[in-house]
């Protein structure tokens, strides 16, 4: 046992931890994981000493190690790169779709007690504020007896009506919320809005809309082109 372990290493690391933060995922950068590797191999050189054969493995692994990150790093470069390019992809945080958590519909029949409807599950529907569960819809509601509900009109109770079992649409809970999509005019791509900082009641209209990229670039051509400007007239 390395009894003065602790005392020595202020820092501890291992192969064993290493590889399960990459199983999970924990990793967010290649510096990240580089770092961390060689935190574990300069204290096997710290513990060790400079007249051990660990600290000599140790030395010749981080001489391996950064000459295989070289590798690593152009591999993972070119890949954003191509990942960058892709004609369907945001341009901003570089994903296909983005999407939100499904809505919650819940059952308003009683066999069930109102339980949630799970997704990919069928269920009936009149209209989008009544549903009806498999369970509920085969054994409380009547082929001949009408079905009594309270009708609305944008959220808002309008009066009692009555509806028949056959008015009913058979619905699959498989919906997806997808966030919108809006185009740039500087580079003509496609971008999420809510990566863009998109405002569709602000950026709307007849002026062209830039994103975020597109307007960094253009403001930056404008203060060097007022640099050149400042330039040439305090040499004239």
């Amino acid at each position: 046992e390395l009894y003065d372990y602790f005392d020595v290493i202020s820092h501890p690391m291992d192969l064993t931890t290493i590889r399960k933060k990459l199983d999970n995922g924990e990793y967010t950068s290649i510096a990240g994981f580089e770092e961390h590797v060689m935190l574990m191999l300069n204290n096997a050189m710290e513990y060790n000493g400079e007249d051990s054969d660990v600290y000599e493995v140790a030395l010749q692994m981080i001489d391996e190690f950064k000459a295989a990150m070289v590798d690593v790093r152009a591999r993972a470069d070119e890949e954003l790169k191509q990942y960058k390019l892709r004609p369907a992809g945001c341009p901003i945080c570089f994903g296909d779709k983005l999407l939100f958590e499904a809505n919650a519909y819940f059952c308003q029949g009683s066999s069930c007690n109102g339980q949630r409807i799970r997704r990919q599950g069928w269920y009936w529907s009149y209209g989008d504020d009544h549903k009806w569960c498999t369970t509920c819809y085969q054994t409380e509601l009547s082929d001949r007896e009408p079905i009594r509900i309270m009708d609305t009109a944008n959220g808002v109770e309008t009066g009692e009506i009555f509806i028949r079992k056959q008015d009913l649409e058979k619905r699959k809970n498989d919906e997806e919320n997808e966030e919108s999509w809006v185009e740039c005019d500087g580079c003509d791509r496609w971008v999420h809005q809510i990566c863009a900082l998109f405002n569709s009641k602000l950026d709307q209209g007849s002026k062209a809309y830039l994103c975020p990229r597109c307007a960094l670039e253009r403001r930056q051509e404008k203060e060097v082109a007022e640099a050149a400007a400042a330039a040439a007239a305090a040499a004239a």
